[in-house]
Formats: structure tokens, C-alpha cells, sequence
């Protein structure tokens, strides 16, 4: 699907996972090392042979980060199932031995740790799914090790029931985390989607071109503005009611946006109005794109057999214009278009050129 018809939902989270992968993954790194290296000759056979590989792993991760070798929830995923795995096997191997812990194995303190990042560093639909596993197979680990553990007290009892409710708790609470995230995400969907034709509404549009004019400023690359107006809609509506007319303008937002490239931007400017930003396209270039909208829109019939124009105001972006500066050309080479008999386009280009001949 073109991105123009469904506007990106804002992922600002992108930026909190690497900037906390950063910190947190040499952190862990070191103090992996530092338990690994305190603990020397009493570290048990299976800290000795998976803390070292286990830390310079989350040193590899870290460079991942920094190199981009792949997107940071992707690396975050991958570093929160090594550890989960290490903790989890930990869990188990100890409470197995049983030889100088009366409760539980202070590694079990990390177990929770696990709940807490996958709330921020997780896919949202993949959250609950990452969580209940993890807390199905501590349970299994908890209750392997208790089968193998040579004794079994109340301390004991007590510590493991503990854990299970805790863990318990936990992917409740995530439970609920990710119902309000998710509900969010939605509202920020909303507020930059046109609800009738599931283009990005005028807010999101005025957003992305004060961005490409800025981008536009600095490293000197060409857009095009397109405004694209239905052709006697008004008419339309009155002839054929609101509902064709309503029709009329989301087929126009399915040609639209089939015929956009991936990084242009597609909106809903106002009514029958429609706006398409195109990077990187100028002079013949856009004329002739716009052309081919204009041509495949009047070939197309909706409901009732009901066919319909649109005529295009094209403003090709100049040093030093603002939003206004080029709606108010877009504007002004749409309005020649509908005085020249509509169903066509004019750019400001062509009539910059009449002006001076």
C-alpha cells in the first residue's frame, strides 16, 4: 500500500529504543563481566561457560546499534531473548542445585526486568505475545527446578509462589499497557487521516511540506505542489445526491494514490480538493505525471455510471518559497485551469512563460 494513503503512524519510540540501547547495552555488558569476574571460582558451571559469550554478545549489539545493521527494536528483541534465556536456564540450573539458597537464586531479582523493556522496546502486537511465553516457560523452568531441587522448605514454597504471582501481575499490567498504547496510536492515526477517503488530511499535509521546504532550503531539492479540484462537484451532488458524491471523491483517492510514488505525499486539502506533493519531480516532468491523473480519472465511471474531471494547479518549488508562495501559485494555476474549460492542467511554470511572451 502507498504510504500517501494511510499517513505513517508517528513512531517516536524509534529514537527512545536507540538512544537506550546506547546506554543500557555496554551497561549490561559490564555488568555481566564484573559478576562474572567477582565471582571467579564460585560462579557455577553454567555462569562460567554463558557469561562471557552472553557479554561480549551484548557488546555486538551495542555495535549493531551504532553501525545500523538492523532497526533498533529488531536488535532490542533480539538482546531482551538472549537475556531472557540466560535468566530463564539460570533459574532453573539453581534452584535445581538448591545447595546454599533458602528461597530463591538472587538472579531471579532480573526475571521482572524483562517485563519492563518489552513494555517500551517490543512491537505492540507482538508484546503480549513475547511476555506470556516468557512467563510460561519461567513457570516451567520454576517448576523443573523444583522437582530437581534436593530440599524444599517453606522459604522455599513461599519465594517460588511469589514469582509466579508477580510474574503474573506483570503481564496483566502489560496487558493493559498495550490496550491504552494501542488505543494511541489509533488517536494519532485519526488526527492525521481524512476519514471519508483514508488519505492524510490537510494538519499532516501543512506538517510534511513545511519539512520539505525546509529540506528543500538546505540541500537545494526540487518538489512540486499539485492541487487537484473535482470538476463540478457541487453538480454532482445535486443531481446524484451526496452519497455518489462522497463516492466520487474516495475513487478519486484510490486513483490518486495508486498512481503516486512512495514518497510523494497524497491529502485531502478541503471538500473536493486534493493536494499531491511530489519530490523531485519539476517542469516537464510533473506536467506530464499530472496529465496522466487527469486522463485516467476521466476514463473512470462510479456508481450510476457517473463520470467525472478534475483540473490541476501545478507550483514548482523556487528558492526561498514558503507554503504560502507555492499554494498561492497551485492556487492561482488552478483557478486559469477552471477558466479554460476545466478538465485540464496548468502549471505556474507555462503561465510564467504566457506572462513573459
Amino acid at each position: 500500500m502507498n504510504q500517501s494513503l494511510l499517513p505513517p503512524k508517528p513512531d517516536a519510540l524509534e529514537l527512545v529504543q536507540y538512544r537506550t540501547g546506547i546506554v543500557l547495552f555496554p551497561m549490561a555488558a559490564l555488568a555481566v563481566f564484573a559478576v562474572w569476574w567477582i565471582m571467579g571460582e564460585k560462579n557455577t558451571p553454567l555462569d562460567s561457560l554463558v557469561m562471557p559469550p552472553l557479554g561480549a554478545f551484548l557488546i555486538l549489539l551495542e555495535l549493531g546499534l551504532l553501525r545500523g545493521w538492523a532497526s533498533p527494536r529488531a536488535i532490542w528483541v533480539v538482546g531482551l531473548a538472549s537475556c531472557s534465556c540466560y535468566l530463564v536456564a539460570s533459574l532453573c540450573y539453581e534452584i535445581a542445585r538448591g545447595d546454599y539458597y533458602p528461597g530463591l537464586p538472587a538472579g531471579t531479582y532480573w526475571l521482572m526486568s524483562v517485563y519492563i523493556f518489552t513494555f517500551f522496546m517490543v512491537r505492540l502486537e507482538h508484546t503480549m505475545r513475547f511476555s506470556v511465553i516468557y512467563f510460561l516457560v519461567t513457570v516451567g523452568a520454576l517448576i523443573i527446578g523444583a522437582a530437581l531441587a534436593p530440599q524444599r522448605g517453606e522459604l522455599f514454597v513461599n519465594s517460588c509462589v511469589q514469582l509466579v504471582l508477580s510474574n503474573s501481575f506483570m503481564v496483566v499490567l502489560l496487558h493493559l499497557y498495550s490496550k491504552i498504547r494501542g488505543r494511541y496510536v489509533e488517536m494519532q492515526q485519526f488526527a492525521h487521516t481524512d476519514v471519508l477517503t483514508r488519505l492524510a488530511n490537510r494538519r499532516f499535509a501543512e506538517a510534511s511540506i513545511e519539512r520539505i521546504i525546509s529540506q528543500a532550503n538546505s540541500r537545494q531539492d526540487g518538489f512540486s505542489f499539485i492541487l487537484i479540484d473535482v470538476d463540478h462537484f457541487k453538480r454532482i451532488n445535486d443531481t446524484h445526491g451526496h452519497r455518489v458524491g462522497d463516492q466520487v471523491l474516495q475513487e478519486l483517492a484510490v486513483i490518486l494514490s495508486s498512481n503516486a510514488r512512495e514518497n510523494d505525499i497524497l491529502a485531502r486539502w478541503g471538500g473536493e480538493e486534493f493536494l499531491l506533493l511530489a519530490p523531485g519531480r519539476q517542469g516537464d516532468q510533473v506536467t506530464q505525471f499530472a496529465e496522466r491523473l487527469r486522463s485516467r480519472v476521466s476514463e473512470l465511471r462510479v456508481v450510476r455510471d457517473v463520470a467525472f474531471t478534475i483540473s490541476l494547479g501545478i507550483a514548482t518549488y523556487r528558492d526561498n518559497d514558503t507554503m504560502d508562495t507555492l499554494l498561492a501559485r497551485a492556487d492561482k494555476a488552478l483557478y486559469q485551469a477552471k477558466s479554460n474549460g476545466r478538465n485540464r492542467v496548468e502549471s505556474d511554470v507555462d503561465m510564467t512563460e504566457r506572462t513573459v511572451a
